[in-house]
C-alpha cells in the first residue's frame, strides 16, 4: 500500500498485513512520520534508503493484470 496518511492509508495497511510505504505529500507531517512513539508505523517511507523498490512495481503489474477496469453499466428504465 502507498499512501500518504498515517491514520488511513498505513493503518489499513497494517490492518491488512500488507507493507506500506509512506509518501510525504504533506497530508501527514514528517515529524508524525519520523515519531519513534507513534502508534501506527509505516513498512517505509519515502525518506529511507529502503531497501527493494521493485515491490511497487512488482505489486502494481500484478494489481493491474488482475483486476478489470470496465465501469459498471448504468441501466435506464
Amino acid at each position: 500500500m502507498v499512501g500518504d496518511r498515517l491514520d488511513t492509508d498505513i493503518e489499513f495497511a497494517i490492518n491488512g498485513g500488507i507493507d506500506s510505504l509512506m509518501v510525504q505529500t504533506g497530508i501527514s507531517p514528517k515529524a508524525e512520520i519520523d515519531a519513534k512513539d507513534a502508534k501506527v508505523m509505516p513498512t517505509y517511507s519515502d525518506s529511507q534508503n529502503w531497501p527493494n523498490k521493485s515491490w511497487i512495481r512488482t505489486e502494481v503489474q500484478f494489481s493491474a493484470a488482475n483486476h478489470h477496469t470496465t465501469p459498471p453499466q448504468i441501466h435506464r428504465a
